[in-house]
């Protein structure tokens, strides 16, 4: 998923739009979606890759992000844990989230299931 996603930043066509929607379907728990090899892709590592910072043509352009997928709590202790021994480090430019121009929209609240 990251990979696609890290592709797509590196189009050089993407210079010629106002702004990029991203849409991610997909299983999910609190903070990660699941790829097709099952295997836990974190939304921050997500929206790192949409940054001003890694999607150079996009930079100050709104970027729209749609996930789809559950929310759910039950994995919450291991996604925890995970981020913990990880040290995510949140990045700031000139003390602003470098993911600001980013519209968010979830289609369940946290803890809660999707049903499509």
């Amino acid at each position: 998923m990251l990979e696609v996603i890290k592709e797509e930043t590196q189009h050089p066509d993407n210079e010629d739009y106002g702004m990029h929607v991203t849409v991610l379907m997909s299983h999910g728990a609190h903070g990660v979606l699941y790829g097709t090899d099952i295997k836990p892709v974190k939304l921050l590592d997500v929206f790192d890759l949409l940054s001003s910072d890694n999607f150079k043509s996009m930079d100050g352009k709104p970027k729209v992000v749609i996930v789809v997928a559950c929310r759910s709590a039950a994995t919450d202790a291991l996604i925890e844990r995970v981020e913990a021994e990880s040290g995510e480090i949140s990045t700031c430019r000139n003390g602003v989230p470098s993911t600001l121009s980013h519209l968010l929209f979830f289609s369940s609240n946290v803890d809660c299931l999707n049903i499509i």
